[in-house]
């Protein structure tokens, strides 16, 4: 079984690559299911399951959600900022 290279002193088994590509695709496959219902919802103009099922279909990385959070953060601070003035 051959290894691919990672970080310095870690490999990663092909069996370990072919399992996150087989994770990830089967993600892929639910998050379009998903927006396919939501549209097919929204189309019905029944709003709240549309908006669930979008809700199911985004995909956010903490990366996403932590640059989120402080956008969120420092809007919050200039308000409460501007209010002490």
């Amino acid at each position: 079984m051959r290894s691919l290279p990672l970080r310095k002193g870690e490999r990663l088994r092909d069996v370990d690559v072919l399992r996150w590509v087989r994770c990830r695709s089967i993600l892929c496959r639910r998050r379009e299911l998903h927006r396919a219902k939501g549209l097919e919802f929204l189309r019905q103009n029944k709003k709240t399951e549309a908006l669930n099922e979008f809700q199911k279909c985004v995909d956010i990385t903490p990366a996403i959600a932590l640059q989120l959070i402080k956008v969120r953060l420092w809007a919050l601070l200039i308000r409460v900022g501007a209010a002490q003035l």
